[in-house]
């Protein structure tokens, strides 16, 4: 029989494994909005850099607020940081310096 600590300890432990099992699967959609983004506005998505910054309760709806970090590049040379936030799996918002940004294309895939 199971005492009350080791069916705490289990939930606990099922709780974490869902919570890293989810927030690799919103790092995957990130990476495809990041990418989209950067094709749209002819910028070069450097592959392998979405990473995870902050993760909280968002403050309008009961879900997380996750913001990712990647990298891209203008020029092939010179590496960029941009941003994706994302409430569950839609994007709240996408930055890039605006000064990088095609002039004829402002688009936020979603």
């Amino acid at each position: 029989m199971l005492t009350v600590f080791e069916v705490m300890f289990l939930f606990m432990a099922v709780i974490v494994v869902l919570l890293l099992i989810r927030n690799q699967q919103m790092k995957e959609v990130a990476n495809g909005i990041a990418k989209r983004f950067c094709q749209q506005n002819n910028l070069q998505f450097l592959d392998g850099t979405v990473a995870l910054g902050t993760i909280r309760p968002d403050k309008h709806f009961p879900m997380l607020l996750r913001q990712y970090r990647f990298e891209y590049s203008i020029d092939k040379v010179h590496r960029h940081i941009g941003s994706v936030s994302l409430i569950g799996r839609h994007t709240q918002s996408i930055y890039v310096d605006p000064d990088h940004l095609d002039n004829t294309i402002h688009s936020v895939p979603g």
